[in-house]
């Protein structure tokens, strides 16, 4: 970490785990944390999956295929805080190897930013989620709503400036205006 901050690039040594090999030069907790192996590729089971590492306290570790990654990145942006720190090491050991530190909501920008970069093998690093209270963004919410706001602008703005799950604060909301009638 503290070399990361210091803008000194960290490159891990090739061995025989490429799960250990990002995790060492991710700057991360590596204190505890989850290999979860590759994301599933049918929308539907893929959310599911990554549902279950919403509330995750610790790293995740995650293989993903080049042809699929776009669409996890933006599932991953769908699915956790937008805050939530997010590494991405692409062809570890080899000539183009890459580990990017960003956040999930930057995460889907950068991929587009260069086609290069769909490229190769990818271990995605996800950083722990922090704890957050309803009260943290629910008021917002309800606020922004009452002001005459859509939902799903509503639901980007409170994901964006708390961390909260956009799809938490778009359902917080559907639930509201339910119970209003």
């Amino acid at each position: 970490r503290l070399a990361h901050e210091a803008g000194i690039r960290v490159s891990p040594l090739p061995g025989a785990s490429s799960v250990i090999a990002a995790l060492s030069a991710s700057g991360l907790p590596a204190d505890r944390f989850t290999f979860a192996g590759f994301i599933p590729a049918k929308a539907g089971e893929r959310q599911r999956f990554l549902d279950d590492y919403r509330a995750a306290a610790h790293t995740t570790l995650f293989f993903e295929a080049p042809h699929r990654i776009a669409d996890t990145l933006a599932a991953m942006a769908d699915t956790f805080a937008g805050t939530r720190p997010l590494v991405i090491a692409r062809e570890l050991s080899k000539q183009f190897e890459q580990i990017a530190h960003l956040t999930v909501a930057s995460a889907p920008a950068w991929l587009g930013e260069d086609d290069n970069r769909q490229r190769g093998e990818f271990v995605l690093l996800l950083g722990a989620a922090t704890a957050q209270t309803n009260a943290d963004w629910q008021s917002l919410a309800d606020d922004l709503r009452d002001a005459g706001l859509s939902a799903k602008t509503t639901a980007a703005l409170v994901a964006n400036h708390t961390g909260a799950n956009k799809k938490a604060v778009y359902q917080h909301l559907l639930e509201r205006q339910a119970e209003k009638g």
